[in-house]
């Protein structure tokens, strides 16, 4: 019981100072594989985040497909735990990598619901 309590106050306390794992980066799978990553994350507007992208691999990455990014198929993984977030959506109209940044909603980690951030 101790040792759940305190792994919790340390993952609350790492979301927090990790703005819910935003600053730490992500990498991009597609089905299973890295096709790129994520990192420098700026506050854009209420929920929404850029994020400079880096593609893994030469010409013709996914993260330039218009359609994989609309369809919701990327999945993201923190480069610190490793957990996954699914379900990002991307905003904005295509081509929706510009300028190397890509817009995104609910790309962030949630407290386990053990945490002291996660009781309601």
């Amino acid at each position: 019981m101790i040792r759940r309590t305190r792994n919790a106050l340390h993952r609350a306390r790492w979301l927090t100072r990790s703005n819910f794992g935003r600053n730490d980066g992500w990498f991009v799978e597609l089905d299973g594989r890295v096709v790129g990553e994520l990192d420098d994350p700026r506050w854009e507007d209420m929920f929404w985040y850029s994020y400079a992208v880096r593609r893994v691999g030469g010409p013709g990455s996914p993260l330039d497909d218009d359609a994989l990014w609309s369809e919701c198929r990327f999945s993201f993984r923190s480069r610190t735990c490793g957990e996954r977030v699914d379900g990002v959506l991307v905003g904005g109209t295509p081509p929706f990598v510009h300028s190397n940044r890509v817009l995104l909603r609910g790309l962030y980690l949630q407290p386990s619901s053990s945490s002291p951030l996660g009781r309601r």
